[in-house]
């Protein structure tokens, strides 16, 4: 395992305890979210079922 591997995995207390890896995955998948929301219906029935 590589140096940035470990750190982006190593829990952060400044981030309620969670990685860095963790927070950029929820943040892609609310943003993801929101565009197919946006863009179409049919797309945001796939997404919510997916999530």
């Amino acid at each position: 395992m590589s140096i940035q591997e470990k750190l982006n995995n190593r829990p952060r207390k400044i981030i309620g305890s969670k990685t860095p890896n963790e927070i950029i995955d929820s943040e892609l998948k609310f943003v993801a979210h929101n565009l197919l929301k946006n863009s179409n219906s049919c797309c945001v029935r796939a997404l919510d079922a997916a999530f």
